[in-house]
């Protein structure tokens, strides 16, 4: 059970950092500038990410 849920952890670390690296690139190369609500989106699910990411690297170091 242990190494499951480890596994679950690292996936989400994956996946999360992965997500986090997508966000950076297309707030970073937008060619125009986004709508308030757009932009207000973008943000709030990068600190989202980067608060899973943060969470899943914590849980994955707590169980070893």
């Amino acid at each position: 059970m242990t190494e499951r849920s480890g596994s679950h952890w690292r996936l989400m670390a994956i996946v999360s950092a992965a997500v986090v690296l997508w966000l950076i690139y297309t707030i970073s190369t937008q060619t125009e500038a986004p709508s308030g609500a757009l932009m207000v989106m973008q943000y709030v699910f990068l600190i989202g990410c980067l608060i899973g990411l943060g969470g899943a690297v914590y849980r994955l170091l707590k169980e070893q």
